[in-house]
């Protein structure tokens, strides 16, 4: 008999046993999207992978601050809109026992609020908002001053070297190269008081162009949110951090070289002049460059150099 008591106790005490043994909470190894950055018109993947220690069962359960999520389980898509600060997106994960964890990702989302302005000749340029300030996505093509007061074209190269009054040239004299390129200006051009830029908008100041890098995360990452993508326009395909977050499509037009005379870096450079001044002989300018996410300013180049042109909204 108290064999057959014994017996009849076992599967009790196993079972408090079990029952009082720790569930295990599940443990979160990975929450990643396919990019941190993105165009509110576009979408991503984020995934999140977790493990339980007793081989429970995992629910997944997501939360977005902003935007859509769409989909369920491990990985769903997300959907952003705009916002100044970045959407938090959390993953829980829960398993048979209600035990909880989660995990974040932030994603930054921009915009492209698009436009046009039409210059004194009647050219129509896209222009696209960036954070509080709004840019011209194509290159300066203007023949004539905001006054009517033609801007002569200089194409004799000892001439351009020696002009210090403003003047543009066309790259390698090529006409076919204005409708996509635009013209390369001297900075006396850009500092001309009868007005280079359309109506309403003017050449940008260094602070200016440093409010844009901030906005785009710096200048070690901002040149390849600002490069047109196709590798059609560059001698070799830009890298993986070259995306045109920003849409303001920095084309590498080359630039008219003041001192080894002549037009240079077609395909490879894209070089944008300045308002500001560095001292009487020279002034600052930007540019972004193949392969490299990086954007750089030149703080003391000729005012006789030719340049790209980007105006920005007063």
């Amino acid at each position: 008999m108290q064999y057959l008591k014994s017996i009849l106790w076992l599967p009790i005490v196993v079972s408090l046993l079990f029952s009082c043994e720790e569930s295990i909470t599940p443990v979160i190894t990975t929450i990643a999207a396919d990019m941190n950055e993105m165009l509110v018109t576009d979408s991503i993947m984020i995934s999140c992978s977790a493990e339980d220690g007793d081989s429970d069962s995992l629910s997944y359960h997501w939360i977005a601050s902003s935007g859509r999520i769409i989909g369920s389980g491990s990985s769903i898509k997300y959907t952003g809109v705009l916002e100044e600060l970045p959407a938090t997106i959390t993953c829980r994960v829960s398993d048979d026992d209600g035990n909880e964890t989660s995990g974040i990702v932030e994603v930054l989302v921009y915009g492209l609020e698009t436009g046009t302005v039409a210059d004194i000749d009647g050219n129509i340029y896209q222009t696209i908002k960036i954070g509080t300030q709004e840019w011209m996505a194509e290159n300066l093509k203007v023949l004539h001053y905001q006054n009517g007061d033609p801007i002569p074209l200089i194409i004799n190269d000892t001439v351009w070297s020696e002009q210090n009054s403003g003047a543009y040239g066309v790259y390698d004299n090529d006409d076919s190269c204005i409708d996509e390129y635009g013209l390369l200006y001297n900075w006396h051009a850009v500092n001309d008081t009868r007005g280079l830029a359309p109506e309403g908008w003017h050449v940008p100041s260094l602070d200016e162009l440093n409010v844009l890098f901030d906005l785009l995360g710096g200048t070690e990452v901002a040149g390849g949110k600002m490069k047109v993508m196709l590798c059609r326009y560059w001698e070799l395909c830009p890298d993986p951090g070259t995306s045109n977050l920003s849409g303001f499509s920095a084309l590498p037009a080359g630039n008219r070289n003041n001192y080894l005379h002549g037009y240079r870096d077609l395909g490879t450079h894209g070089q944008f002049w300045l308002s500001s001044e560095y001292d009487s002989l020279s002034a600052n300018n930007f540019y972004v460059q193949e392969r490299d996410r990086r954007a750089f300013v030149m703080m003391h180049l000729s005012k006789r150099y030719g340049f790209s042109v980007r105006c920005v909204k007063d």
